[in-house]
């Protein structure tokens, strides 16, 4: 499926946000398209974090992009610039192909903190010479990197310049702790509602109002250290228990490992009588065991797969 796209992604000293819209779409002019699309991963690494979201191919045969790069460093345990080049380098031999028969390039960004360091990093897969990979750096400390990318980066770039400016010193005051990881993600949902309005009214109707917004702070003191949302498209939040970012830690499968252990205590919940009583949940063995979770745990893939199904 060709995706044009919005993805927005912010990089700060201390946290990193990634927001894309959902549509994938066949070809612009078609009707067929689906608002159901997660285009970001979630990557960590031993040395930092990223949050990798792209614009041009949204997914192949049933795959989507997100989770086809979750799946490619499956396994395998790097550090984050040789996974980003990992990613490079499968996307050279799976997907660039399927990029240039839509007729379309196929371009990552990246929001990252890595020893300490905040970055954002852009990955094209039409660009051969090297490096592959590049990385932008911040001008200062406490300067907040900004990149979008998609057919919307071109309607931001002429009608959102000053909300672009005003969402780095949002971050700044999020830093500061005057404002929440929340309002930030809302003002990004809320210009990715903007960015597909103005584009419909061009006749672009490939980047729907909807989005996803994650967020992640490596340094916080708290734990979870970072949050999720899904927005409809008037930029309000939503549950959606089918928008799972995929993510990957060290080449774990984390998406996979917690989406088998939920579905054994959905199981093991299946068992209550309705309306269980206090005494009934008390007894009830709702949490699986140690031999249960090796055997999840070894049913896990665990291995690189680079193939689209």
């Amino acid at each position: 499926m060709r995706d044009m796209t919005f993805a927005v992604v912010l990089s700060s000293r201390t946290a990193i946000w990634a927001c894309a819209d959902r549509q994938l779409t066949v070809r612009q002019s078609a009707p067929h398209s689906s608002k159901a699309g997660v285009k970001i991963t979630c990557i960590e690494t031993s040395d930092g974090m990223a949050l990798l979201t792209y614009a041009g191919i949204g997914r192949v045969h049933d795959t989507q992009v997100s989770r086809w790069v979750y799946r490619t460093l499956r396994g395998i345990n790097m550090s984050l610039e040789r996974s980003l080049e990992h990613v490079w380098s499968a996307g050279q031999r799976r997907l660039l192909g399927h990029a240039r028969r839509a007729g379309t390039g196929h371009l990552f960004i990246a929001s990252a903190i890595r020893d300490g360091k905040h970055y954002v990093y852009v990955i094209d897969l039409l660009k051969q010479d090297a490096p592959q990979v590049i990385r932008i750096e911040p001008r200062t400390r406490t300067n907040v990197k900004i990149a979008i990318a998609g057919s919307g980066a071109l309607v931001a770039q002429r009608y959102e310049t000053s909300r672009m400016r005003q969402l780095g010193r949002l971050v700044r005051q999020y830093e500061r702790a005057n404002i929440s990881a929340a309002f930030i993600a809302s003002q990004l949902a809320a210009l990715n509602v903007t960015v597909s309005k103005r584009a419909r009214e061009a006749g672009d109707n490939t980047i729907s109002a909807e989005s996803v917004v994650i967020h992640r702070h490596p340094k916080s003191k708290t734990r979870p250290a970072g949050r999720f949302w899904c927005f409809d498209d008037a930029g309000k939040p939503i549950n959606d228990s089918e928008a799972v970012v995929p993510t990957v830690a060290c080449g774990f499968p984390v998406t996979d490992l917690g989406a088998m252990i939920m579905a054994d205590l959905l199981r093991r919940m299946r068992t209550l009588p309705p309306n269980p009583t206090a005494e009934q949940f008390a007894k009830a063995e709702l949490m699986p065991d140690d031999a249960t979770l090796r055997a999840i745990g070894n049913a896990v893939p665990d291995t690189p797969d680079e193939q689209f199904r």
